[in-house]
């Protein structure tokens, strides 16, 4: 995320740049002047401009909806790495208060490629609605249920330096698979005590994990489930995962080889809401990784999370119980 005038708060800042929120009427971010919808070409035949604009929108939007994580949802920041040291390059993400002591079913909300933290699509977040086009509705839906969350920043994998040309890695975020796999062995991996799980330990008290990976992101999951292989998932507790428009079947063919049963493991807990012009939840087939899929109710890639967000949560409730 960029960097905010530490003067301002982020709503001031969304004002400024001409703009609020209008929440009693959908989420929709609208023009203060005359409360239209946001309307990209500010300047006709100036596309430059426009994307700048755009981009700078999005970022004000981006620390608005972490806030709201934290002041209404309730989660908390956490800084990746863990045991970051002064001055060195950092992400943060977004837990439920006791996602870590607690033996609740745990959720984990994976954003595809270029998207921030937060969000399931910049353009839905901009154009309809901010509250669905974030990660808000599936915090509160899973907090609705008893269950504790965790929202990955696998995209923030460098950090500019105050020069701002050169870039910096995060450590162990440096790119989208090694957030996710950071996370898990720092975070999901670890028990009331805060101790990585034994694989020895009587684990029949372990809190079962369920995920919700969109585009890229799926591939992110995947990758974790071939790298770190069906034995420490199963330990680990992870029973469902719901790819929403996942790229994990193309991707696959760039990943390392799974020779240790991960992606027969993987293709047996999920299941892909793909885009197609069929009903909601019409079975397709399987795709390559033996993954099963079924539509997501729609043909726009950026509305699957949204689309099948009520298949999603039956498949994971399913999935916790079974």
């Amino acid at each position: 995320m960029s960097e905010q005038n530490p003067t301002l708060d982020a709503q001031e800042e969304l004002a400024i740049l001409g703009y609020r929120i209008d929440r009693a009427n959908g989420e929709r971010l609208v023009r203060v002047s005359d409360g239209k919808p946001f309307d990209f070409n500010v300047k006709p035949n100036n596309h430059s401009f426009n994307q700048r604009h755009y981009e700078k929108v999005g970022d004000v939007l981006t620390h608005i909806i972490c806030n709201r994580l934290v002041r209404e949802s309730g989660l908390v920041a956490h800084t990746v790495p863990v045991d970051a040291h002064d001055n060195e390059p950092c992400s943060t993400i977004y837990m439920s208060a006791d996602a870590l002591s607690s033996k609740k079913p745990l959720l984990l909300l994976v954003p595809g490629s270029n998207i921030q933290v937060g969000q399931w699509a910049r353009k839905i977040v901009i154009n309809e609605n901010v509250y669905r086009g974030s990660m808000l509705e599936y915090v509160d839906r899973a907090h609705s249920r008893g269950w504790v969350v965790i929202v990955l920043n696998n995209n923030l994998n460098s950090v500019v330096g105050k020069d701002g040309r050169s870039e910096s890695y995060v450590r162990g975020s440096e790119s989208p698979e090694k957030h996710v796999l950071y996370a898990w062995k720092n975070f999901v991996s670890r028990n009331n005590d805060g101790v990585t799980t034994d694989e020895n330990a009587d684990n029949s008290g372990q809190r079962r994990v369920v995920a919700v990976a969109h585009s890229y992101g799926g591939a992110c999951i995947h990758s974790l489930c071939t790298g770190i292989g069906r034995d420490q998932l199963m330990r680990d507790g992870l029973v469902g995962v719901a790819l929403t428009d996942s790229v994990h079947a193309f991707a696959a063919g760039f990943n390392r080889v799974d020779d240790n049963g991960g992606g027969q493991y993987f293709a047996k807990i999920a299941v892909n809401w793909i885009c197609r012009n069929t009903p909601l939840d019409t079975k397709s087939g399987v795709d390559r990784t033996g993954v099963k899929m079924v539509s997501a109710g729609t043909l726009q890639h950026d509305q699957s999370t949204l689309s099948a967000i009520d298949s999603v949560f039956k498949f994971l409730e399913d999935s916790i119980i079974s």
